[in-house]
């Protein structure tokens, strides 16, 4: 499912109007319209302005909801390589996110990809905490 459905489909589920998603953004009307209409796509900084009012996470508006057709898609360019070469017994689950983090990594700037390094340290620490706590 492409961008613009997928904003169609979060802001008639979060009865969200063009008007206040434009007034709650500050991005023009005109320009969501672009979006809705698949004519553009938002920058991150607008993307992230989108999630936040819709009340949904970034990627529920860009990735595909088809686990299979995103990887194919995401490594498509790459002529279907093996983008993280692993140390580890790996289950396709764990390549394919390894794969996607892996692009998004290559498309993001230093601050970004400190962000993600943030974010999964910070995961890593509560799934500790919860596995140290269930087994008190």
């Amino acid at each position: 499912m492409e961008f613009a459905q997928k904003l169609k489909n979060v802001m008639e589920k979060e009865s969200m109007t063009m008007y206040r998603l434009s007034k709650e953004t500050g991005v023009h009307q005109s320009t969501i319209s672009n979006w809705i209409n698949g004519h553009s796509e938002p920058r991150i900084e607008q993307l992230k302005k989108i999630a936040w009012a819709l009340n949904v996470p970034v990627w529920e508006l860009i990735e595909p909801t088809d686990p299979v057709k995103m990887y194919e898609s995401d490594i498509e360019n790459y002529s279907n390589k093996n983008l993280a070469p692993l140390g580890f017994p790996c289950d396709e689950f764990r390549q394919h996110a390894i794969n996607r983090v892996s692009l998004a990594v290559s498309r993001l700037d230093d601050l970004g990809v400190k962000e993600i390094v943030d974010f999964s340290e910070y995961i890593e620490e509560k799934q500790k905490k919860e596995k140290d706590n269930a087994g008190k």
